[in-house]
């Protein structure tokens, strides 16, 4: 399993099958619900359905594999958060849904369910879709329509002259770490996220009891999600960030970074807006290079063949083979931080040994699927 990379559907629907087989080769594909609802909503933009239909199957069908998965929506991590879960921000997705395995010795283990995204993806595959789906791509579209940031756009009097999207960046941070602000900036995420007023009072109540911390120190992922909604909304209204109106959709990529060490887009929005968020030990991969990379290994496998491919996943599992200027060895090299070597070939002993330790594992599955 490779690095965690976050695509965004610009870079996605640009790959073909086969490249899409090899991003799944070399690196842990996590996507978000932002993607999800956006290749539904492809159903209400095509005034054929059939045609709808056709290309939300297309999508679906290299969503679906190996080495990928969904990270949890940001709602429900913010949600979490103010309810007192930690959210690790470390460039791995985060997953819903665990149960834990416990075996006869006493190990421990976590069992995941499949996510519903996957589920609607197998029936999309198949071109299956539910009235409520179908009212919820319209649904989805609609609301696009209707976004404004003209608010934001008014409120350029109220702020000083920011020259660049670093003093900007700046600027908000400054906003965050006010003491004097913390009440108005943890209201202003309860109303994002639409909670009902008891449980508002209840996140407010433990914030209080709590002391009225910082929300940077009280709930880091809170505060970076204010960071990048604070920092695109005062842009746009110092015209430092573009006020086009599907960025405000795209925005939510962002609020995935601290859960991928790669982010690749085709957007020229998420290029530019994205490298404010991103830290020191992850990649911003613009989507045409990758999907040039990509087809770089699909033609040098393509001449190799599949036997040879076979043995050197054998040797080096999914380290990718060395090819010159290669975007994903680079990638590789700085997040394994290692070369590409051997691999230790297993024993049958030890293959023995770790199908003993599997069995009981495999067993406390089976019996929480038949629940």
């Amino acid at each position: 399993m490779g690095p965690a990379i976050l695509v965004d559907k610009s870079t996605f629907q640009s790959l073909s099958k086969g490249e899409v087989f090899y991003l799944r080769q070399y690196y842990h594909v996590v996507y978000c619900s932002t993607l999800f609802y956006e290749t539904l909503a492809d159903l209400a933009k095509c005034s054929d359905i059939e045609a709808g239909k056709k290309e939300v199957s297309k999508i679906s069908y290299k969503i679906n594999g190996m080495d990928t998965c969904f990270t949890t929506e940001f709602r429900e991590l913010l949600t979490a958060e103010l309810f007192g879960y930690e959210i690790e921000m470390n460039g791995k997705p985060i997953l819903s849904g665990g149960r834990d395995v416990v075996v006869d010795e006493g190990n421990r283990g976590v069992f995941f369910d499949e996510p519903p995204e996957y589920e609607a993806l197998r029936k999309w595959t198949g071109g299956e879709y539910s009235e409520a789906e179908k009212q919820l791509a319209e649904n989805w579209r609609n609301s696009t329509k209707n976004i404004t940031l003209d608010k934001a756009k008014n409120q350029s009097d109220s702020f000083k002259k920011i020259k660049n999207v670093d003093e900007l960046k700046k600027f908000t941070t400054e906003i965050l770490e006010n003491p004097e602000f913390q009440l108005d900036l943890l209201q202003l995420v309860l109303s994002g996220i639409t909670f009902r007023q008891d449980i508002r009072d209840k996140v407010c109540k433990r914030w209080l009891d709590f002391g009225m911390p910082l929300i940077k120190n009280y709930a880091p992922y809170t505060y970076y999600y204010l960071l990048v909604n604070l920092t695109f909304h005062l842009g746009v209204s110092r015209n430092l960030v573009s006020d086009r109106l599907t960025n405000i959709i795209d925005l939510e990529y962002v609020y995935y970074l601290p859960f991928c060490k790669v982010f690749t887009s085709s957007d020229k929005f998420l290029r530019n807006f994205s490298q404010l968020f991103l830290t020191e030990g992850q990649t911003f991969t613009w989507g045409e290079d990758l999907k040039s990379d990509l087809k770089a290994f699909c033609d040098y496998w393509g001449e190799k063949g599949d036997d040879e491919r076979f043995r050197y996943q054998q040797d080096y599992e999914n380290y990718p083979p060395d090819i010159p200027g290669s975007l994903t060895c680079s990638i590789w090299q700085k997040w394994a931080r290692t070369g590409r070597r051997k691999q230790e070939k297993l024993t049958l002993e030890r293959k023995k040994e770790i199908m003993k330790k599997l069995k009981p594992i495999m067993e406390q599955i089976k019996k929480i699927e038949k629940e």
